[in-house]
């Protein structure tokens, strides 16, 4: 952003001074620096002189070399905080899934040491003959390894 505050700057002032019958004021020439730099290039306003022509094609040059050096530059940070997040949300899975099973083996171990009665979780009910998962089926059957 401020390469292009300083490019619209630079511009728009040789731009007047080459173009002062073509450019009506200060703040058209730097519309039309705006406008060249970033590429839109509406056409309402264009110079008509030699040097003002010279001015115009520096400007939309170095508009597309500043846009082409710092688009990249966003997009690999974009892409390096977005791979980091992958890796964090890959990480929090995995503790969360270890804390399950961790949370599940020991409902399971202290719950063989109750009575029946006392030990339920949510999803898991303990019996002496076994663990009784929600849908009425066992660990042997579910082949549920804790």
């Amino acid at each position: 952003m401020m390469f292009l505050t300083s490019g619209v700057l630079v511009f728009s002032t040789l731009v007047f001074w080459c173009e002062r019958e073509n450019m009506g004021s200060i703040p058209e020439a730097f519309w039309w620096a705006i406008v060249t730099m970033t590429t839109v290039g509406y056409g309402d306003i264009a110079p008509k002189s030699f040097l003002g022509k010279i001015v115009g094609s520096l400007c939309a040059i170095s508009g597309v070399v500043l846009i082409a050096i710092t688009i990249p530059v966003l997009v690999n940070n974009f892409l390096l905080f977005y791979g980091y997040s992958k890796v964090i949300q890959a990480r929090l899975r995995e503790a969360m899934e270890k804390e399950d099973k961790q949370h599940w083996k020991e409902a399971a171990e202290g719950c063989t040491q109750r009575p029946a009665s006392t030990c339920s979780t949510n999803r898991v009910h303990v019996k002496p003959y076994g663990v009784q998962l929600g849908d009425g089926l066992h660990s042997e059957q579910a082949k549920v390894k804790f």
